[in-house]
């Protein structure tokens, strides 16, 4: 009895791991309608193969680094048992943040500063922290539901102000 994985991509923080393969015989026969135990992380699930001898499950991802994923199954009369084991990397997402800074301030006066906060596929990064620092003075806010923050400042300088975004976890 074995136990074959497709191959495994490394996945993006946030995505679902997907977790397929096959169940075969000695023969290399697929074995249908049987439970294979498969765990991701520290998550594990019961599943039933298909009438190929197939699974196919999905983890959600809950933290970067590499997750161990482990495969098996504990045979019955018939079959032996078996195991299989990987290892799957979740990235982190990089981001994109946007800036769009006010074009005259005025010194003693607040300033709007607003921005996006957008994944590697373009899509919004919502309730995320967003750290703006002016000129040496932090600002946190949240992303809202399109990636979009905005904050007051109120410590505008004359001439050059430094201002720098920051997104966290």
């Amino acid at each position: 009895t074995k136990i074959v994985l497709n191959t495994l991509d490394n996945v993006t923080f946030g995505k679902d791991a997907i977790i397929s393969g096959i169940l075969y015989d000695e023969y290399d026969n697929p074995i249908n309608n049987s439970l294979v135990y498969i765990t991701f992380d520290t998550k594990t699930i019961t599943f039933t193969t298909d009438m190929n001898g197939k699974f196919n499950t999905s983890f959600p991802t809950s933290s970067v680094g590499d997750k161990t994923v482990n495969i098996e199954y504990l045979g019955n009369i018939k079959y032996n048992s078996s195991k299989a084991g990987t290892t799957i990397t979740v990235m982190k997402n990089n981001a994109t943040i946007t800036l769009n800074l006010p074009e005259n301030s005025k010194i003693g006066q607040a300033s709007t500063i607003s921005g996006n906060l957008m994944n590697r596929d373009a899509k919004p990064l919502i309730n995320t922290l967003v750290t703006i620092t002016v000129n040496g003075k932090s600002i946190k806010t949240v992303t809202d539901n399109n990636g979009n923050f905005q904050v007051e400042a109120n410590n505008i300088q004359e001439g050059n102000n430094n201002v720098t975004a920051t997104a966290s976890d």
